[in-house]
């Protein structure tokens, strides 16, 4: 359990886990929003499950575009 708890640690504390970070907390907000703000006309699990999976590229896109501008711009990153 020690072990588990420490690689959690480890892995908390590198520069990646803040962006792995915000883009699930990205996907499940919009995810949410899909489900309760609008009426899509899902009927099948198949339906659910592609808008389960498209937030996520949308996330990465944004994200990944902040992360690339936030390091050209920043000189003690």
């Amino acid at each position: 359990m020690k072990l588990s708890l420490h690689k959690c640690q480890e892995l908390l504390n590198k520069k990646l886990s803040l962006f792995i970070i915000a883009v699930v907390m990205f996907w499940i907000k919009t995810y949410f929003a899909y489900l309760t703000q609008f009426n899509l006309g899902v009927t099948n699990s198949m339906q659910r499950f592609l808008l389960f999976i498209n937030p996520i590229s949308s996330a990465l896109l944004f994200l990944g575009i902040a992360v690339i501008f936030l390091k050209g711009g920043c000189s003690k990153c």
